[in-house]
C-alpha cells in the first residue's frame, strides 16, 4: 500500500512539472513566434478555493476576444491577466495559429 501512495506521488509531481514546463515552453514560444493582434478583454472568471484549514483563496481566467489574421473572431484565454485588470479594456495581444484559443498580452509578457 505505501508503495502506491509513493508511485501516485510521484506521478502527480510529475504531472505538475510537465504541467509548468509545457506553459513556460508555450509562452515562450508565443512571445518569439507569436501574430500580433488587438484584443478585448471580455469576461473574468473567478474561481474560489479553500484549504484545509477553511482559509479561501482565488485565482482568475481572462477571457478576450480577438480577430485573427483570417479575420476570424477568437475567443480565447489569456495566459497573463492582471486581476487589476477591467472588462472592456483594449490589450495588444500574440497568439499562434496552431493555438488560437491561447493568448499573451505583450505588455505583461514577463507577467
Amino acid at each position: 500500500m505505501q508503495t502506491v501512495i509513493i508511485i501516485v506521488g510521484v506521478v502527480l509531481v510529475l504531472s505538475v512539472v510537465a504541467f509548468v514546463v509545457y506553459r513556460l515552453i508555450s509562452r515562450r514560444k508565443i512571445i518569439k513566434d507569436g501574430i500580433q493582434v488587438e484584443a478585448v478583454l471580455q469576461r473574468v472568471e473567478e474561481h474560489e478555493s479553500r484549504d484545509t484549514d477553511g482559509n479561501t483563496s482565488s485565482t482568475y481566467t481572462f477571457w478576450v476576444t480577438y480577430t485573427n489574421d483570417s479575420g476570424q473572431k477568437v475567443d480565447a484565454k489569456l495566459l497573463n491577466g492582471k486581476r487589476t485588470m477591467q472588462i472592456g479594456e483594449h490589450l495588444s495581444v500574440k497568439y499562434l495559429p496552431n493555438r488560437p484559443d491561447l493568448v499573451m498580452n505583450i505588455r505583461n509578457e514577463k507577467g
